[in-house]
This record gives C-alpha cells, sequence and structure tokens, in this order.
C-alpha cells in the first residue's frame, strides 16, 4: 500500500495585478501567479469544485471527462460569484448545460451538492475578501 499524499495550497494577496499561489507536493513547490479579479481567485474555485465531487465521489469513473466536469463547475461557480449567486436549481441546469457544451455527460449532482458549492465558494469568497495584503489562505488536497 502507497502512503497517502497531500498538496498543500497557499494562496496570498498581495498588491498589483496578480494574487501567489504556492503549490508544496512531495514533488517540490511551484509557485503560480494569479491574475486577480473582483471575486476570490480562479484556482480557488478547482479546489472547490474539486473537494465537492469528490466527496460526493463524483470523480470516480469519469477519466479523461473528469476534468471537464471539474471546470464545468468551476465556470458556474465563477459565473455565480461574479452575478451574485442566483438560484441554486438555475446553476444546477447552467452547471449540467456546461457539461453537455463540453462533451461530457452531467454526473448525478443534486441540488444539495450544488448548495454545497456555492456556499463553499461563497464562504471562501467572503474570508478572501476581508484578507490585507500579505495574508494567506490555505488548503489542503489529498492525491
Amino acid at each position: 500500500m502507497f502512503p497517502r499524499m497531500r498538496i498543500h495550497l497557499t494562496y496570498t494577496k498581495r498588491n498589483g495585478e496578480f494574487d501567489a499561489l504556492m503549490v508544496e507536493r512531495d514533488a517540490g513547490t511551484l509557485h503560480i501567479d494569479c491574475p486577480k479579479q473582483r471575486v476570490l481567485p480562479h484556482d480557488m474555485l478547482h479546489y472547490v469544485a474539486m473537494s465537492v465531487l469528490a466527496e460526493r465521489g463524483l470523480l470516480n469513473g469519469f477519466g479523461g471527462s473528469a476534468k471537464m466536469i471539474v471546470a464545468s463547475l468551476v465556470e458556474t461557480l465563477q459565473a455565480a460569484l461574479w452575478s451574485g449567486a442566483g438560484e441554486i436549481a438555475d446553476l444546477l441546469r447552467l452547471f449540467r448545460a456546461t457539461c453537455r457544451a463540453r462533451g461530457s455527460a452531467p454526473p448525478e449532482f443534486s441540488l444539495q451538492s450544488m448548495e454545497r458549492a456555492c456556499k463553499m465558494a461563497l464562504a471562501f469568497d467572503r474570508h478572501w475578501r476581508g484578507l490585507e495584503t500579505g495574508e494567506t489562505m490555505t488548503m489542503s488536497l489529498p492525491v
């Protein structure tokens, strides 16, 4: 049995046009500049999407289309943050339509799952907006 690894993600709010992301894993550390946007960093939405899909077992068995499903949920959550959230049922329809537009069959993702994803994204967004320059948010992903 292989030991379970973790990836640690540290987002740092910076001055200027970019915030920072440091990805730490067994293979080393990677530093990424994240273009600023009015809402939380786009890459943090990938963490939200992967977390919610994984905890519901929805990344297993989708092979290469799992990337398209994650990207579809990221786009849906980003649209929700930019527009001020919206109705959960409308966001679920948008997610399903986005999956189909990317050529992936939408997974069985319930209203409760979409609500969980939206609540997580909104909580992260509120926390991120409250950070001062130089402050960080750290999270981990099991691999």
